[in-house]
C-alpha cells in the first residue's frame, strides 16, 4: 500500500457520499470497500488516518480553518 493510494482513496470519499456512508457503517471493512472503488489500503491504514483526521479536527488550527 502506498500512501498515495490512500490519499487518492480518501478523496474519492469525500467526493462520493454513496462510499463514506459505507466506510461508516458499524461493520464496515475499509479495505474491501477501497478494493472495490479501484484502490489497495490496509484496514490498518485507513484506520490511522481517521485518527489522525480526528486529531487535527481537535486540533486549533482546525479552529482556525473554519
Amino acid at each position: 500500500m502506498s500512501s498515495t493510494q490512500l490519499q487518492q482513496f480518501l478523496a474519492r470519499v469525500f467526493q462520493d457520499p454513496e462510499l463514506e456512508s459505507r466506510l461508516q457503517a458499524s461493520a464496515a471493512d475499509p479495505e474491501s470497500i477501497a478494493a472495490e472503488a479501484g484502490f489497495a489500503i490496509s484496514a490498518q491504514d485507513y484506520v490511522n488516518s481517521q485518527a489522525g483526521w480526528q486529531d487535527w479536527q481537535r486540533s486549533s488550527s482546525y479552529d482556525e480553518d473554519i
